[in-house]
Parts: structure tokens; C-alpha cells; sequence
């Protein structure tokens, strides 16, 4: 499974991804992801003292590469309504 994520936003629906040539080719699908975490308590529940952080992928939608740009980069188009940052995961369906 090839992962990256959005290096630069370049508008509502672009960006440039960090997977490059080898990581994809124009037209491939590929789903963007944001972390969710939270702290975990001594009980297992929701604290900030005891075990740590325990984090989770959400999807936030899809996507396709519409160009590549170099042997790390390529151009995403996000499906209409996904909100993406820079940072969001990005990975290959």
C-alpha cells in the first residue's frame, strides 16, 4: 500500500501529494485520511493521565492523480466536498 500525504494545497480540490512516479500513475484512485487521536487513561477510558494516545485513520473521501510532477510528487483532484490540509494523509486505493 503506497501512503503519502498533501504537501501544498494549490485550491479547493488540488494538491500536491508526496508519491511520486513510483508510487503512482496519472488516473489512480487514491483516499485522503486525517488522524484522530485522544488520550487514554489508566482505565481505558478518555483521559489525559495513564496510558497515552491511541490515534485512528478517518477517511475523509477520494480522489485521483491527474499528473505527475517528478519521482516524489504528483497532483491530486479531490473529489467535490472532501476538505483536505496540508498534512492529510493520502494513500492508494
Amino acid at each position: 500500500m503506497m501512503r503519502g500525504s498533501v504537501a501544498m494545497k494549490a485550491s479547493d480540490r488540488e494538491a500536491h501529494v508526496c508519491l511520486g512516479d513510483d508510487a503512482v500513475k496519472v488516473g489512480d484512485r487514491v483516499s485522503a485520511y486525517r488522524n484522530e487521536c485522544k488520550s487514554i487513561g489508566a482505565d481505558g477510558g478518555d483521559r489525559n493521565s495513564g496510558r497515552g494516545v491511541t490515534c485512528k485513520l478517518e477517511k475523509l473521501g477520494g480522489g485521483k492523480v491527474v499528473s505527475i510532477l517528478n519521482s516524489h510528487y504528483s497532483t491530486v483532484e479531490f473529489d467535490q466536498g472532501v476538505t483536505f490540509n496540508e498534512g492529510t494523509v493520502v494513500q492508494k486505493e
